[in-house]
């Protein structure tokens, strides 16, 4: 696993965790900003930047690769997307290692069901085809997906581009591993009964995660912090990034 470490500070240990498809670069400028005064572990998920990849793609044994390359006895957990579905599962796994999580943009069941919003589950079947089709093509049409509606869009698409390139694309069965986490997962189950400290971050305009998400996490958990940020879409804590880093600062 990719691990870069900094430690000017060490008065909280951080561990981010990306998103699906993306690499550990995309939070390089935040991570900068934390390293001054905070521990910082930026970890790419596996098969994903420049990452091993995982025989067996599921959601646990993520979780454990993951945990099994922090030395650190405790830490926060940062998660985007995909990456905040990865940390409530170490959640789980470790709770006496997690001192608190950080979602961002991210949600403990992506497909819509009649009692959760979502994303319909065939959007999944759909993107999976064309991955297979155009793989390039298809990551920058995603990358774009995830800044649309967002202030400052242009802006934080070249981030995220400049973030995909700065490693080679995932392998296809990767990314498919991936979607089907994001498919089939469902920790809803975990965050009701987790005890550390659980806050959260959307954008009103993410068109991948429903805001609506929002809501619904406080139903099931009314402890969980919860802040919309209204100009936003997925990619927020490039978009909006002061915004961001002062609600992240805010939770440590």
């Amino acid at each position: 696993m990719n691990q870069i470490q900094t430690a000017a500070g060490q008065r909280r240990v951080i561990v981010m965790i990306p998103g699906w498809g993306m690499n550990s670069s995309v939070w390089q400028q935040l991570a900068e900003r934390l390293a001054i005064n905070h521990h910082l572990i930026v970890l790419d998920l596996p098969g994903q930047g420049r990452s091993q990849v995982l025989e067996v793609f599921s959601l646990t044994a993520v979780a454990e690769t993951l945990l099994n390359v922090i030395l650190e006895p405790v830490f926060t957990l940062v998660g985007w997307s995909l990456g905040a579905s990865v940390a409530i599962e170490m959640a789980r796994l470790s709770p006496d290692r997690v001192h608190s999580l950080m979602l961002v943009a991210g949600t403990p069941k992506f497909v819509k069901t009649a009692d959760w919003p979502g994303v319909p589950a065939q959007v999944f079947d759909e993107f999976a085809v064309q991955l297979a089709a155009d793989l390039p093509q298809t990551m920058l049409r995603f990358l774009a997906l995830q800044v649309y509606g967002s202030a400052n869009a242009r802006q934080a698409l070249q981030q995220l581009k400049t973030a995909l390139s700065a490693t080679a694309f995932p392998r296809l069965d990767t990314l498919i591993g991936g979607l089907n986490i994001l498919k089939y997962s469902d920790v809803r189950p975990v965050l009701r009964q987790l005890s550390c400290p659980v806050r959260a971050i959307y954008g009103a305009n993410d068109q991948l995660i429903p805001v609506a998400s929002a809501s619904a996490l406080r139903d099931i958990n009314p402890a969980i912090c919860v802040h919309i940020i209204d100009t936003a879409g997925h990619a927020l804590f490039l978009s909006h990034q002061q915004e961001f880093y002062d609600w992240l600062l805010a939770g440590l």
